[in-house]
């Protein structure tokens, strides 16, 4: 038991508030790379890209040309960047949001599919949700410019948002 106040009901108070609730993405992939990286030098770059992903999880688009100019071969750091994109969760490692959606689908294995050539080719109309002219240039009813739209609309346009960010991480004391 605990009394309001006392020295060991703080400090094991402070002690449970103190462990991390979710870990970092970063922790997350590195666990990842460990066991997947085909090489040392490219779990090394990889931790280098990890390091380089942004908030909801994408890399800048010179993360490779950063990556050489660390150190890093080209191979290790194109290897890097593929295990990445292939790590969990889908989306990671993409270079914007459309790269990301395109990455979810291809994972749920729709990379044919409507809903990714509509990302692929037709972005700019999908963002203005021109439905009709998306049918028109696909050769597509609108109801499965809708459905393919629908299916879109269920992926994550922030691939990192169920862990925590690394600077975030711990419950400091009041």
């Amino acid at each position: 038991q605990c009394l309001v106040g006392s020295e060991m009901c703080i400090r094991d108070s402070f002690a449970l508030n103190s462990v991390p609730d979710k870990i970092s993405l970063r922790e997350h992939l590195l666990n990842e790379a460990n066991l997947d990286a085909p090489s040392e030098g490219a779990a090394r770059a990889f931790a280098f890209l990890a390091g380089e992903l942004d908030d909801r999880g994408f890399l800048p688009r010179d993360a490779l040309a950063r990556a050489e100019e660390n150190g890093f071969p080209r191979e290790d750091a194109e290897a890097a960047a593929k295990l990445l994109r292939e790590s969990d969760p889908p989306g990671i490692g993409a270079f914007d949001m459309r790269d990301s959606l395109m990455l979810q689908l291809e994972r749920k294995g729709m990379g044919g599919s409507l809903a990714h050539r509509i990302l692929e080719s037709r972005y700019e109309l999908l963002m203005k949700r021109k439905v009709s002219e998306i049918a028109r240039l696909e050769n597509s009813a609108e109801s499965a410019v809708e459905d393919a739209i629908g299916e879109i609309a269920k992926l994550s346009t922030s691939p990192a948002h169920e862990f925590a960010r690394d600077d975030e991480r711990f419950v400091s004391a009041d």
